[in-house]
């Protein structure tokens, strides 16, 4: 890692003319190709040594990751570099993953919050925990859905967003997951270590009653009711 473990750097997975001779063609010509394939098709063709399914992967789910890696630590640098060297270790242990991968973002997510975790422990948690006043999983509403919703005013707005943070870590964590990951119930209860699926519904439920509590009248929750 750049700055907590090494010098390793994917720059030039964003950058496709970096590849040399006329790789990067060849790569940019499958990306369409990519899009309409399963996740399991991509999977595949990465571990097959499809470059292409490689850097693929990496620009579809970049932003995904960094942003999901900043609900475990603050720390930018960090969570680049984790994601980073996620890359970077899934490519050079290929041979030796499984060849069933039927959500590719539900794989590095789960492979990511491992990794930051781990390196939580062994750095300074003062400097990798969420900053004064910030806490895990803190949930923004999207611009887009902002836009859907023109009907709704400034102190609606702000309501609902105090009510999200009376919710607990757990319970916003599992709204992050359903809602922006677009996680199933069963992904949830992996990367969360529950036993039971029900645990997820229980805390899913759990926090759309204490949301409407505090908050009534928003349509995205009623629809749950």
């Amino acid at each position: 890692m750049s700055k907590f473990g090494g010098n390793h750097s994917l720059n030039a997975l964003g950058k496709s003319k970096r590849f040399g001779n006329n790789k990067s063609e060849v790569v940019n010509d499958n990306f369409d190709e990519l899009l309409n394939q399963s996740d399991q098709e991509v999977w595949l063709a990465f571990k097959e040594g499809n470059e292409a399914a490689y850097v693929f992967m990496y620009q579809k789910y970049f932003a995904d990751l960094i942003n999901y890696g900043r609900q475990f630590a603050r720390n930018e640098q960090l969570i680049e570099d984790c994601v980073q060297d996620l890359f970077i270790d899934l490519k050079k242990s290929k041979e030796n993953l499984t060849n069933k991968n039927t959500s590719i973002k539900f794989y590095l997510f789960k492979s990511l919050k491992r990794r930051i975790i781990e390196y939580r422990k062994k750095l300074d948690k003062v400097t990798l925990g969420p900053a004064e006043g910030q806490r895990d999983f803190e949930i923004v509403l999207p611009e887009e859905a902002l836009l859907i919703e023109k009907q709704f005013k400034e102190e609606q707005l702000l309501k609902l967003s105090r009510a999200v943070e009376q919710l607990t870590t757990r319970q916003r964590e599992v709204l992050y997951y359903l809602f922006y990951a677009e996680l199933s119930y069963e992904e949830i209860r992996e990367i969360m270590g529950f036993d039971h699926v029900r645990s997820v519904r229980n805390i899913f439920y759990k926090a759309l009653d204490r949301l409407k509590t505090n908050f009534r009248g928003i349509f995205f929750f009623n629809v749950f009711a």
